[in-house]
């Protein structure tokens, strides 16, 4: 009788007349039947792809027991398994997609292979393919980035192959009767493994053989290996491998400088040159190895001296260099094959490449002229700059003792007193205190803030909320003012110049409004966030600029202002240091009838 597995169930096929019965399990699905592994002459495992392990009694022609395999989760679908193998030492394995499982005889139930510390890429818990045990006991195990060898005593992985990117997701394995392990991959072919040399062999698609898929790989008694392929055996012969000893030949064959074909040059037997015009540097040069055996078994090696010593592979015997400097080189080409290990004899080209006039050693020793020359250039230019940069940080200096005298203006601390007098004589007490302590504490905010170069936005806020009160004290409430900050700029940590811009405010003020007889005189301070940048705005409804500059020139021809000329100077230098440029732009205002109806400016810094 004949035992065949198949998707329905077990299929049994008298051989004295050819005829077949179909032997059903209990499921109510197909059980999709795969490897049978007998344990007994009563007791046969039976693989299931999607549906576990079964048990089959041959005698009796029916299934005794199923298996079911999850990967430990309890919610987890059972797992698909891709090969059952029996060991010579009795113990199960089933390589699933899961990961490796074996059958514990004590509580009867299959228990997942648990990594051991040699497998750092958990290759036990990837998909599992084919399986094989060779003679010492190790089960060689098929995974999708290679072949692995397990040995169950310790529950080690005891050999890799996953280093070599060629071989791919290995599906069957089989031992020869040398103990060489032989396996196929889905995508590059067949290999062999030869345990006394270490070496993997290829048999690739490229040779002709059957594409594989899911298939099987066997030995045979007569030492023979087969492989089951798309619509054919392949036969493999491991005798006649392991006395493989050919030594195959190499041979330069031609070259070319920038993609035109150039022949060589031959100055004595075995001194074969090639020279290049200057310029000439994309070189390309093929080799051959000489052994038509099997072509995908034969590799390339090269090396270029001067330059690295150690032999150098490529995929074929096509090599190209690209941007060669100007010299003499070697190159040296070799072959091996991969079946009897051997390499050939060394053919070997000298290559020069000519130089440019600018590469030969007198135009070196005048660059090296040339750029000492240069490099006291630009250390004398640097010294300059560093020099600017210590006059501009000294102006920047003066600029701020400039500013700070400005702000403690003598004109308006000497009418500061006298108002502070007027109110005293006119027996304003009240009003007397409340100026004298405004007063007192502008000039000491301004004295605190001359310590820093920045101060607190709501600080120099609070300063030029103290200006502003003195001056309407001062002109007895003439004009109305409207002082509207962002409150971003307010809560935010933000630090500017201290007073920048009082200048303008007192500019509006004392030249703007104080020379106006209008009822509704205002001037308005607005603070903005824009970006990375912080613009104030200061506009004012006073006689403008043209009449102020003529009230001036007649009541003080004599009197030159500094304080906007300060103030302009402070904008320009701290948008410098910020690596911005900027300053302030004044506009003058004019109503309907295009009569000057007052000024606005605005000033734009780097927020900090």
């Amino acid at each position: 009788e004949m035992f065949i597995s198949t998707e329905s169930g077990m299929v049994v096929m008298d051989l004295s007349n050819y005829s077949t019965k179909l032997y059903y399990t209990d499921l109510e699905i197909p059980p999709r039947l795969r490897t049978i592994v007998p344990e007994s002459d009563t007791a046969w495992w039976v693989r299931s792809f999607t549906n576990g392990v079964f048990v089959f009694n041959p005698v009796k022609k029916i299934f005794t027991r199923r298996y079911t395999l999850n990967t430990g989760r309890s919610d987890a679908p059972e797992t698909r398994m891709n090969y059952l193998l029996r060991t010579s030492r009795g113990i199960l394995f089933a390589a699933t997609e899961g990961g490796l499982f074996s059958y514990d005889r004590t509580k009867d139930e299959f228990k997942k292979v648990i990594n051991s510390k040699m497998d750092s890429l958990n290759l036990l818990s990837t998909s599992l393919m084919g399986m094989t045990e060779d003679s010492s006991g190790w089960v060689w195990i098929g995974t999708n980035m290679g072949a692995v060898a397990f040995d169950p005593g310790n529950g080690k992985i005891v050999k890799v192959f996953t280093d070599n990117p060629d071989v791919g997701l290995v599906l069957r394995l089989c031992t020869d009767n040398k103990q060489n392990l032989w396996f196929n991959s889905l995508t590059t072919g067949y290999w062999c493994w030869l345990r006394d040399i270490n070496k993997l062999v290829s048999f690739g698609y490229n040779l002709g053989l059957p594409w594989n898929d899911e298939s099987t790989f066997a030995s045979t008694s007569d030492g023979a290996v087969y492989g089951g392929g798309a619509n054919a055996i392949t036969r493999f012969y491991p005798d006649r491998l392991l006395k493989y000893r050919n030594v195959p030949g190499i041979k330069i064959l031609e070259a070319s400088v920038n993609g035109v074909f150039t022949p060589f040059t031959h100055s004595a037997p075995g001194n074969t040159q090639m020279v290049m015009k200057p310029g000439m540097q994309n070189i390309t040069v093929d080799f051959a190895v000489i052994n038509y055996d099997l072509l995908s078994n034969n590799r390339y090696y090269y090396r270029l001296l001067p330059g690295n010593k150690e032999w150098q592979e490529t995929e074929d015997g096509h090599l190209v260099f690209y941007n060669l400097p100007a010299g003499r080189y070697e190159l040296e080409v070799r072959g091996s094959n991969t079946l009897s290990g051997s390499f050939s004899a060394t053919d070997t080209i000298y290559l020069t490449v000519l130089p440019y006039w600018y590469q030969t050693s007198w135009f070196k020793l005048l660059s090296i002229l040339v750029i000492a020359a240069l490099a006291l250039f630009i250390i004398w230019r640097r010294i300059n700059v560093i020099k600017k940069e210590a006059a501009f940080k000294q102006k920047i200096a003066e600029t701020q003792m400039q500013a700070l005298r400005a702000q403690m203006n003598p004109h308006f601390i000497f009418n500061s007193l006298n108002s502070i007098e007027n109110f005293i004589m006119q027996n304003e007490k009240r009003q007397a205190s409340d100026y004298l302590n405004k007063f007192s504490r502008l000039i000491r905010n301004i004295l605190d803030s001359s310590m820093n170069e920045l101060v607190p936005l709501s600080r120099d806020m609070e300063a030029l909320q103290l200006y502003i009160d003195l001056e309407q004290l001062r002109f007895n409430n003439k004009f109305t003012y409207k002082v509207q900050v962002e409150p971003s700029l307010l809560h935010g940590d933000y630090r500017v110049p201290s007073l920048l811009i009082q200048p303008y405010v007192e500019n509006a003020v004392v030249h703007g409004l104080a020379n106006s007889n209008r009822d509704d005189l205002y001037f308005a301070v607005s603070i903005l966030l824009e970006g990375d940048h912080i613009k104030y705005i200061i506009e004012d409804n006073g006689i403008g600029r043209e009449k102020s500059s003529e009230y001036r020139r007649y009541n003080k021809p004599h009197h030159k202002s500094v304080g906007l000329k300060i103030s302009e100077d402070r904008i320009v230098m701290y948008n410098q240091t910020q690596r911005i440029n900027g300053h302030a732009v004044i506009t003058d205002l004019f109503d309907r009838n295009g009569i000057a109806s007052g000024t606005r400016v605005e000033i734009r810094i780097r927020a900090n």
